[in-house]
């Protein structure tokens, strides 16, 4: 291979923007073709081996961590953990190899026209071990950048918020709130400006690696320092330059297709043979612009880093002086068979399309309704005012949040803290059940609820009676009071006769598994709105998620366990029909009465309306 700068680099003078840019532009003429090949192979190796493999050194984490699954605040207890340093590490490590490899193959690709995609992965092997080591190095330096300033992130929050409820701090937003959110705030932006910066330094290692036989590891970095110096500035210019064109040309195409897509599509009609293909269509055409925007914004970034490397250790375009030494070609196939398999893949690709889509569609879906803390949205949440215009509503369930006072009684509030609902600043594991009762919990909320209470657990459970079923979230300030909470929860439940007619629901795993312990037929569910590893495989009955987990796998994982999934909190109607689409078995809702209205409009559709809706929601997504 042949060699290009020396020990002694000198940084040539900083070419303006355009010219680069025309530079760029050359090397992407006439190998697209080439860099999509190689992208649909590349991307056919990282789901087949590149994905398993990170997926599988964080089950390996989280298994030496004691769970298969972890959500919320777990996560940075498995993160500060050594397994989870480990994990985190291993995945960063794949992920930035994986990306290195891309832009590696592109740049080899760009570098010489006569080289083939095919050729490109046999060179991208000789590579691999020396770019794993440079994304080791990268990413354990950065991770050592980042801890002193997490560090300190976390030091303030603690110290600011101590004592205060998270929900509360974020609804009322006292200025102890925003002093904690700017300080840590301008924490989190030096460590990402520190970290871009030694990233933008060390733009110029990847292409020392693949061109340089004695750049390797620290070797690499040295030398993208040298040859970066003194035209930082510009390169920061010109990239930002590459995202802004990048983000616009996506944004106008894509905004362009979802248009055209829409006003095709309520042309068409509801005839399902016309349907059916027309939608299969129009996601396929969705798929194949956004893979090649993909692919054209990786090119051109390779394109771009190649470019700057030319100039930091000349090295002549490839027109004058390819690197690589060309590579052998099999001969290619008549055109007529390439329009011939294209054709055949696409009827192909619309069939599958079509029978994945009309295989999905359901006219009679069955979804249950939960009003959030007994309907936040239309009464004081928590109360037993809320728990009856639940039951107005015809909500299926009411969710309600019970913690216990220092006197030993469960009471039904979300804050750990009294500020929101009381303005006092005490937490509710501090007051007595008289403390609480003394609290006006309607009045800001409306005349109409003047004088509302704080209820206890039995109070709500008989304003619930037999006319709404009850989701309890456990919530304990600490772990040690979680044993307790359960203990008295189940007392209550037990002596209302109503273990089948509610279940319980918490961010404490450990807290489910006593509640399981304890009561073996009782449904339990995990809260999670953040998780690592594979939800559906924890020892539950139902997850209660975010919109943003509730996916379609999720759903499907969770299904063959026997497992229900339930997203939160749901207060726009238009988002049930993309949730319902998924399998989501239950909608967790502020608006109990606006989503039943919802729900009853869309089982009226008939399968080809539903089939509409579905191609619309897919175009969203």
């Amino acid at each position: 291979m042949t060699r290009h700068g020396d020990p002694q680099d000198h940084a040539p003078a900083n070419r303006p923007i355009r010219e680069r840019g025309l530079g760029v532009a050359s090397d992407l003429r006439g190998r697209i073709g080439p860099a999509v090949r190689f992208a649909l192979a590349f991307e056919l190796l990282r789901w087949l081996v590149l994905v398993p493999l990170g997926a599988g050194l964080l089950r390996l984490a989280l298994e030496r961590w004691g769970r298969c699954s972890v959500g919320n605040f777990e996560i940075i207890a498995f993160f500060t953990s050594p397994p989870g340093l480990a994990g985190l590490l291993g995945m960063g490590t794949v992920g930035l190899t994986t990306l290195y490899l891309e832009i590696a193959g592109l740049i080899l690709l760009l570098a010489d026209r006569r080289a083939t995609w095919w050729g490109v992965f046999q060179t991208l092997g000789k590579h691999f071990l020396p770019l794993l080591g440079l994304g080791l190095r990268q990413l354990a330096i950065l991770i050592l950048l980042a801890a002193p300033f997490l560090a300190a992130i976390g030091v303030v929050l603690t110290t600011l918020w101590q004592g205060r409820d998270l929900n509360g701090l974020i609804v009322l937003k006292p200025p102890v709130f925003w002093i904690a959110v700017a300080v840590g705030a301008c924490l989190a932006a030096i460590c990402a400006l520190i970290g871009g910066y030694l990233m933008l330094r060390w733009l110029l290692a990847l292409p020392a690696v693949l061109f340089e036989p004695d750049a390797r590891g620290r070797r690499a970095l040295v030398l993208s320092v040298r040859r970066m110096r003194g035209r930082l500035v510009s390169v920061f210019g010109l990239l930002l330059a590459w995202l802004a064109v990048v983000v616009l040309l996506s944004a106008v195409l894509m905004s362009a297709l979802r248009s055209g897509s829409d006003r095709l599509l309520d042309h068409v009609g509801l005839s399902l043979p016309v349907l059916l293909p027309v939608t299969a269509i129009v996601l396929i055409v969705h798929g194949i612009v956004a893979m090649l925007l993909s692919v054209l914004s990786s090119t051109s970034f390779a394109s771009l880093v190649l470019v700057l490397y030319r100039e930091a250790v000349g090295m002549p375009p490839p027109d004058q002086c390819p690197v690589q030494p060309a590579m052998s070609k099999p001969g290619g196939l008549p055109v007529r068979w390439w329009i011939a398999g294209g054709s055949v893949a696409v009827v192909a690709a619309v069939g599958l399309v079509c029978c994945a889509l009309l295989g999905r569609v359901r006219t009679h879906e069955h979804l249950e309704i939960t009003a959030h803390r007994g309907g936040a949205a239309v009464a004081p949440e928590n109360t037993a005012a809320a728990i009856r215009k639940a039951i107005e509503a015809q909500a299926d369930w009411a969710e309600i949040d019970v913690q216990q006072t220092v006197d030993g009684a469960i009471v039904v509030l979300h804050d750990t803290d009294l500020a929101r609902v009381g303005g006092l600043r005490q937490r509710v594991a501090d007051s007595t059940l008289a403390q609480i009762k003394s609290i006006d919990a309607g009045s800001d909320f409306g005349g109409e609820f003047q004088g509302e209470r704080v209820p206890t657990l039995d109070e709500l459970i008989a304003a619930a009676g037999e006319r709404i079923r009850l989701n309890i979230e456990l919530k304990a300030d600490r772990p040690e009071a979680m044993a307790p909470l359960v203990r008295a929860v189940l007392n209550s439940v037990r002596q209302a006769g109503i273990l089948r007619r509610c279940r319980l629901c918490s961010q404490s795993y450990d807290g489910l598994r006593l509640a399981r312990q304890m009561e073996p037929g009782l449904q339990v569910g995990f809260i999670a709105g953040a998780k690592l590893g594979d939800l559906s495989r924890l020892d539950v009955d139902f997850l209660m998620v975010s919109q943003r987990l509730a996916t379609r796998k999720l759903v499907e994982a969770a299904g063959t366990r026997h497992m229900e999934v339930h997203a939160w909190t749901i207060n726009d109607p238009q988002l049930l029909i993309p949730l319902l689409d998924r399998g989501v078995a239950n909608i967790i809702t502020d608006n109990p009465a606006a989503m039943r209205r919802r729900l009853e409009e869309v089982q009226q559709l008939n399968a080809a309306e539903r089939l509409l809706l579905r191609a619309r929601n897919a175009l969203a997504d």
